[in-house]
């Protein structure tokens, strides 16, 4: 199973998404066989530093790779369909 989390931008964003991991990590009590966790994120270092614990599989986002998602209309959505199709052309399972 693919978790995929968007986090780039904001601070809170970076935040929301560790809490998220962290919870997803008490929840399944440390145990992810089966599960991929990937984050793509504008600062990849921030995630890194809980690889250890937690196998995070970091995408790293650029500010050309985010205009290019968003498009003519810079329509930040569009920024969110794109990372779901790569992340799933990339680790379709």
């Amino acid at each position: 199973m693919i978790i995929l989390y968007q986090a780039y931008g904001s601070k809170s964003s970076h935040h929301q998404a560790v809490f998220s991991i962290l919870t997803l990590y008490h929840y399944l009590q440390g145990d992810f066989d089966g599960y991929k966790i990937i984050v793509y994120t504008d600062e990849p270092k921030y995630f890194l530093k809980y690889n250890q614990a937690i196998p995070i599989i970091v995408e790293q986002i650029t500010s050309e790779m985010l205009v290019a998602f968003k498009g003519p209309l810079n329509f930040s959505h569009r920024a969110k369909i794109c990372i779901l199709k790569d992340c799933f052309t990339r680790y379709n399972s």
